[in-house]
Order: C-alpha cells, then sequence, then structure tokens
C-alpha cells in the first residue's frame, strides 16, 4: 500500500496538500519558483511553486513601470529563497499546474516578508489591479 502511494505521488507530482522540504531550483519571476520536492525520504518530484497569500508584477506586462517593478521582485526574492532549502504548505494547484503554497525560509514566511517589504501585495483570486 505504501509502495503504490508513493508510486501515485512520483507520477502526480505533490499529490495532496501537506507540509515538504523542498530545494530551490530556479526562480521564474516575483512569486513562482521551481523546486525540488521531497515527497518521500530520498525521493524528489519537480515542482513549480506559486507562493502564498502574495501577488507581485508581471515581466511580460504592457507597461515599462509594471516590468521594472517585477524585475526589483523577482531580484527580492532571489535574495531569500535561491539555492536554498526551504519548506513549503502546499494547498492546492492552480489553472497553470503550479503548486499553490506558503513558503518559509530559516523560519521567516516569505510571501509575509515580500508583502511587507514592498515587493508584493495580498494576492486575491480574481482581482487584479494595476502596479504603476
Amino acid at each position: 500500500m505504501i509502495a503504490r502511494t508513493i508510486a501515485m505521488m512520483i507520477v502526480c507530482g505533490i499529490a495532496h496538500a501537506g507540509e515538504y522540504r523542498a530545494s530551490v531550483q530556479r526562480v521564474i519571476d516575483g512569486d513562482t519558483f521551481d523546486a525540488s520536492v521531497e515527497i518521500w525520504p530520498d525521493i524528489t518530484v519537480k515542482s513549480r511553486i506559486r507562493i502564498l497569500p502574495m501577488d507581485t508584477p508581471e515581466s511580460k506586462a504592457a507597461t515599462q513601470c509594471e516590468r521594472d517593478l517585477a524585475k526589483r521582485s523577482t531580484i527580492a526574492l532571489e535574495s531569500l529563497i535561491a539555492a536554498k532549502i526551504v519548506t513549503i504548505n502546499t494547498e492546492r494547484k492552480d489553472a497553470f499546474g503550479r503548486m499553490l503554497a506558503r513558503v518559509r525560509v530559516n523560519g521567516v514566511d516569505v510571501g509575509d516578508k515580500m508583502i511587507a517589504d514592498g515587493f508584493a501585495r495580498t494576492w486575491k483570486p480574481g482581482t487584479q489591479g494595476g502596479w504603476c
């Protein structure tokens, strides 16, 4: 039974909500990164993680102002998590197949820190406003 569960987790990626250790492989933008997530001792899967509860400017935005802000938020996130081990508390997958998760590094909630430092704002599904 355990072997079957592990096999399903490997095939499906992170199968259910929970807390996992992850090694950050690449920061995509200010609120998303790729990681190797340990789903069982010595078993990892590659996953794209969208950090909750924050939203950051889009790097492919129509305005140069928003693209500049996106670059700043990406650099800020890189300084917090790049090449580090983080703890993720997953909730679910989004429409793009990313895991939505709270993320901590050294006990600090990454989303809350990015919001407090002015690089992000609280994310509310279905609402988007301008950044500039």
